[in-house]
This record gives structure tokens, C-alpha cells and sequence, in this order.
């Protein structure tokens, strides 16, 4: 599970099923629920959209969040600001 503070996660690659929206980013990203945090995921695609509330699957890579990226971010309370997911497939 990714929580606060999982930079041991970065570089791994992860696969996630049936994982809500919990909203929609201004930088062409997104928001999933994931435990009781909420990461940013940010689509390999331009142009990806996915609606509040919709579950998705995933494939990608955990990232570290770069401070400007964090600071462009308003994300749903309770948003993991030290990764991200670089998501190179998503399922609907």
C-alpha cells in the first residue's frame, strides 16, 4: 500500500485493480484513493480522462514529487506529497 513517506517505493513498478478517482488535477493528471491517502497520478497519455468517482486499473512506476509539482498541486485532503504515479497504462 502506498502511504506518506514511501520513498522506498520509488522506481518500483506497480499494477493496481478497481482503484476509485477521487479527482481530477489541473496538470492533465488525476487522484486515486489508495488506503487512506489519495496520490497523484500523472497518465503517460496526453489527453487521459477519467471522471470522478470511476474505477480504474493501473500500470506504472512510483515516483518521487518534485517541489514544483507539489506546489501546482490542490489535491483532495490527505494527498501523499512525496510520490506519484507515473502511469504508463490505465484500464477502464
Amino acid at each position: 500500500m502506498l502511504g506518506s513517506g514511501d520513498h522506498g517505493l520509488v522506481g518500483r513498478r506497480i499494477s493496481f485493480d478497481n482503484v476509485r478517482v477521487a479527482g481530477n488535477a489541473s496538470r492533465s493528471g488525476f487522484f486515486i484513493d489508495v488506503g487512506n491517502r489519495h496520490i497523484f497520478v500523472l497518465p503517460a497519455k496526453t489527453h487521459t480522462t477519467v471522471v470522478n468517482g470511476e474505477k480504474v486499473g493501473i500500470d506504472g512506476v512510483v515516483l518521487s514529487m518534485p517541489r514544483g509539482m507539489q506546489q501546482q498541486l490542490s489535491g483532495p485532503a490527505n494527498l501523499n506529497d512525496d510520490i506519484y504515479v507515473y502511469a504508463t497504462g490505465l484500464r477502464k
